[in-house]
């Protein structure tokens, strides 16, 4: 029975009553209400709702504001934005600021019990995954007290038998060691002893075996989507640990999939509808000189116009563009020169770095190994690598790219001296919509989306992104891809 705390803050009355007697009470949820922005936040801050739901138009401050002053306090509550405008623009801004799903006023009691059931799911799968690693992290320091094997396998099975995520250990040559009930069950394993049995002998799905057999090629980390033949869609993690093996760590995320796909749909609708007003839009601002004279302070106005056209226009492409990724198109792959892609990239970014007083360093290797790749997406990778170096480097800094084979792959880096990043913020710079948010970086424009679409492209070449940075020092964005095997 849910018994969950939401907090409604909401600058209507009707709003709010709609909200606590035909949703939250027919749910069973406990509930708080606030008209105001500033009281929202006082009973934020002193009550710990596991949910709230906030309304874009308030007394006092507004929606979007108080997520802001939420965010600074590094307030982690779920959050479902309302608002009665529909704007893509308002859609973006709110989910940036850290806002988990996003309904339209007018709605209806079902679509709103939909949407905060979704979220609360989510938050309580996120809360179970930290839990079972930090039960992980503890079983681990455990093991290093046994003798052997099997007394590491049985002090193991204690912990993990009641876990509901499914779990598979392996040795260093990828013998089981354990499996539990969870992973028998997702995978078609029975009720056969697998102990000892080889990895690629007992479990049949091909994404699995192929992460178990990069990671021990590699002994680094490795995540994947892994798609099951009833429908399922599991977030797949294989981390390899020291003395051990490794462990294979596999959540259920079928709703979260089904979560982003409406988003997707939403947001690809959205910016199909604005590409023909913008276009529009753009062609009588620069027919306006044409027009008649204009003076120098409207030809000023139409420059600043076209300037955020251009950046919303920019924003619309990202976002079709990831959709496409995700959805697979425009990855056709084939033999792929990655030395002459980088090569080219620095050719055509080298006369924009010098006129921003730049340095621009990059010591080809004699050669480097085919990959299978697409060479028009492996350039945007670099594009979109370049500009943010560039950007967040100031004037008299430096830029340096390489590239070297290691071990059947190839490793390529793109190192600066800019502003950096906190540690805080480098676990999210990849996801969609984050940037980095600091008083050097107010002025620095972006759709929030390069590093996003950078992260899809290698992933989807069977890569791997990272990076290192220090804040005040520079940063190195570093991904792997697999030489194509001659």
């Amino acid at each position: 029975m849910a018994r969950e705390l939401v907090l409604i803050i909401d600058g209507s009355h009707e709003t709010q009553h709609l909200l606590a007697e035909l949703v939250l009470k027919p749910g069973d949820y406990r509930s708080l209400a606030a008209l105001d922005g500033e009281e929202g936040i006082r009973l934020a801050l002193q009550e710990h709702p596991d949910l709230i739901v906030l309304g874009m138009e308030l007394l006092q401050m507004n929606g979007l504001e108080v997520l802001q002053v939420l965010r600074r306090r590094n307030v982690d509550i779920p959050v479902i934005f309302t608002s009665a405008r529909e704007s893509a623009e308002l859609v973006v801004h709110a989910f940036r600021l850290g806002a988990h799903d996003f309904v339209i006023k007018p709605f209806g009691p079902q679509e709103m019990q939909e949407a905060i059931q979704c979220v609360l799911t989510a938050t309580t799968l996120r809360e179970e995954r930290d839990q079972l690693a930090h039960q992980l992290a503890e079983a681990r320091q455990q093991l290093q007290l046994f003798e052997t094997v099997e007394a590491e396998r049985a002090r193991l099975e204690a912990v993990l038998r009641g876990a509901q995520e499914a779990i598979v250990v392996v040795d260093e040559e990828n013998a089981i060691l354990l499996c539990n009930a969870a992973s028998r069950a997702a995978l078609n394993l029975g009720d056969a002893d697998l102990l000892h049995q080889p990895v690629g002998e007992t479990i049949p799905h091909p994404a699995l075996l192929s992460m178990f057999s990069q990671a021990r090629e590699t002994g680094r980390e490795t995540r994947s989507e892994v798609p099951l033949d009833d429908g399922r869609t599991f977030n797949a993690q294989l981390t390899p640990i020291a003395g051990v093996g490794r462990v294979l760590v596999m959540q259920d995320i079928t709703h979260l999939k089904e979560l982003d796909r409406v988003k997707s749909e939403f947001v690809t609708a959205v910016s199909h509808d604005l590409r023909t007003p913008l276009t529009t839009i753009q062609g009588y601002i620069e027919l306006l000189p044409r027009a008649g004279p204009v003076t120098a302070q409207q030809q000023e106005f139409i420059q600043h116009v076209l300037q955020s056209l251009e950046t919303i226009t920019e924003l619309v492409d990202n976002l079709l563009d990831s959709d496409r990724l995700e959805a697979g198109f425009d990855l056709e792959m084939g033999p792929c020169d990655l030395l002459q892609v980088i090569e080219q990239t620095i050719r055509d970014f080298r006369p924009r770095v010098e006129k921003k007083k730049q340095e621009l360093r990059w010591e080809p290797p004699a050669a480097l190994p085919l990959v299978q790749g697409n060479r028009h997406r492996l350039r945007q990778v670099m594009d979109n690598l370049l500009n943010n170096a560039m950007k967040y480097t100031r004037a008299g800094g430096w830029i340096a790219v390489s590239a070297l084979e290691d071990n059947g792959h190839i490793v390529v880096h793109v190192a600066d001296n800019g502003i950096g990043i906190l540690p805080a913020q480098q676990p999210y710079i990849f996801d969609k919509f984050y940037r980095v948010e600091s008083e050097e970086t107010l002025r620095i424009t972006g759709t929030g989306l390069g590093l996003s679409i950078v992260k899809t492209v290698i992933e989807k070449h069977n890569g791997r992104v990272w990076v290192e940075s220090r804040a005040g020092e520079g940063s190195i964005f570093s991904f792997v891809l697999p030489a194509l095997k001659t």
